[in-house]
């Protein structure tokens, strides 16, 4: 028996598979938590292809940075589990409830014979928002410029790819073990501390994963900058279909993210921005990012009430583009926080405006309420990865790309439909 598959079953069986790949990362290995902030690696596990995230209990004292040859300072430090924000730290003498500080953190890594002979490497992102890194009392790596105060510290985003000196370099100071020590300080963000995962491994493993997700990034945006040109070509050619247009603008803004969020690549190396200037294009992409998605959907499904929601969408919206662009940093990431209710809202919105279109059995209003259930649903997986409520990591990427390929189609058959009525009524001429 033949089974005719079209191309919404074929594009829902795709979406299926790229969830899989994205679901599928590294291998990562086990580790035995030692006590004063120490953890030893499992040494069942082979040395040349696993990782290791250490989210576990490091070492951490506020307000200071310490002397990598002071061993003495740690007696009074506190136990805090990372990744986490500092912000709920509090002790008698330092609170970090605005974000704003500095702090030493500190972790022992007890290395098995067989890892220790190869070479290690480190990777980690969203360290806010300046820092510096000593592997053994050894100044590995230096993000911006981390100071006492906000005049002397420079800030700095992006991912760390660490090469470590191990092996006969370093053993003769420190045994098998590596000491991690972090100084970090933050004056330009809401919020401080080391909020995403430190992951060590061999070399070569941990600058694929490195690699792999810059590339996926890139080959995303790549998709995306296609499409967004293709469909404001239509509408070039076609003036008349604003859908087009919209759907292509939200393209175009989601695919230049990758250059300002993520690992945040190309925006140091070939851009050369500086902190505040990425930051601000980073919210701005999100601003206007929901407003072209909440344009599309209601240009498409709004009906006779376009014009009050555009203008709703608009008032909510807005307001944030301006704070923006008058406020620094630190001010302006506390918008952010804001507007997540207003993300929220619209995803209210804009669901309701397909749910009633699917009930008046509006041509594409099921692929297309499908695709927005996919993009509201990684928005608030990625809402709640931020804010340390859920670990399944960022999926916003993939979900753009399935609202994207889904919404594709939609477009696809009013065109099409469009052209066979022009069809039709051109042999009954």
């Amino acid at each position: 028996m033949n089974v005719s598959m079209g191309p919404g079953n074929r594009v829902i069986i795709f979406l299926g598979l790229l969830l899989v790949t994205a679901c599928q990362g590294p291998a990562y290995g086990a580790w035995r938590p030692l006590p004063g902030g120490a953890v030893e690696l499992s040494p069942s596990e082979p040395p040349d292809g696993v990782l290791y995230k250490l989210d576990c209990e490091w070492q951490f004292l506020p307000g200071v940075f310490v002397d990598p040859a002071d061993r003495s300072a740690w007696q009074s430090a506190i136990p805090v589990r990372l990744p986490a924000e500092w912000n709920q730290l509090k002790t008698a003498k330092h609170s970090f409830a605005d974000g704003r500080g500095i702090g030493s953190y500190r972790l022992r890594i007890q290395l098995p014979a067989k890892h220790f002979s190869a070479r290690q490497a480190l990777m980690y992102r969203a360290v806010l928002s300046a820092h510096r890194l000593y592997v053994n009392g050894i100044l590995h790596y230096e993000s911006g410029q981390a100071g006492p105060t906000a005049v002397t510290t420079i800030p700095h985003y992006g991912i760390a790819y660490v090469p470590l000196l191990t092996g006969s370099q370093q053993n003769q100071s420190s045994g098998d073990a590596v000491e991690l020590l972090f100084h970090v300080a933050n004056f330009n963000h809401r919020t401080g501390g080391i909020s995403d995962s430190v992951i060590i491994g061999p070399q070569r493993v941990v600058l694929l994963s490195v690699l792999s997700s810059i590339m996926t990034g890139v080959f995303i945006s790549g998709v995306l900058l296609i499409m967004g040109l293709y469909h404001i070509g239509l509408w070039l050619a076609r003036p008349a279909d604003k859908p087009a247009l919209l759907f292509g603008l939200f393209c175009l803004v989601i695919s230049g993210r990758v250059y300002v969020t993520g690992q945040m690549f190309f925006a140091h190396q070939w851009l050369g921005l500086d902190f505040a200037t990425i930051r601000r294009l980073d919210y701005l992409s999100v601003y206007f990012g929901a407003l072209f998605f909440c344009s599309f959907i209601i240009q498409l499904f709004g009906s006779s009430k376009k014009a009050v929601w555009h203008g709703l969408v608009q008032a909510l919206i807005w307001p944030f583009v301006l704070f923006i662009l008058v406020r620094d940093p630190y001010h302006f990431s506390f918008d952010m926080l804001r507007f997540q209710y207003v993300l929220l809202l619209l995803a209210v919105l804009t669901l309701s405006i397909q749910i009633y279109a699917l009930q008046q059995k509006r041509s594409g209003a099921g692929l297309s309420l499908l695709g927005s259930l996919i993009l509201i649903g990684g928005t608030v997986n990625d809402i709640l990865y931020a804010r340390n409520l859920l670990l399944f990591g960022q999926v916003i990427q993939y979900a753009v790309t399935g609202f994207v390929l889904l919404q594709s189609i939609t477009l696809a058959r009013g065109f099409a439909s469009t052209h066979q009525r022009a069809e039709r009524m051109s042999e009954r001429l």
